[in-house]
């Protein structure tokens, strides 16, 4: 993969705030973590969100509803009021959430 195309995309992503979703989809296509990023009354329904690596996250009044974290890893990640309604998250990791 281009180099120097990656890091477009990584600037084009800090200059461009990009949802909650959009972050996801992101992530699953380059194979990344999603890091150092703050959401706000997002709400996301029916999404693979399969396999993804939350580090240094803070989600503050989420909702999840029928989406999939299977296998999905969160470290050093704060959960502040977030709903989490018919979601799966076997073989999640989790390491200092709050």
């Amino acid at each position: 993969m281009n180099t120097a195309f990656c890091e477009k995309q990584k600037w084009y992503r800090v200059i461009h705030d990009m949802t909650l979703e959009q972050d996801i989809q992101f992530a699953l296509e380059h194979d990344e973590a999603i890091e150092y990023k703050q959401y706000e009354n997002e709400i996301l329904a029916d999404i693979a969100i399969e396999n993804i690596e939350f580090e240094s996250v803070v989600l503050t009044k989420c909702k999840f509803i029928n989406c999939n974290f299977e296998r999905a890893s969160f470290y050093h990640t704060k959960l502040n009021h977030c709903e989490f309604a018919n979601c799966n998250f076997s073989e999640g990791y989790f390491k200092h959430v709050q």
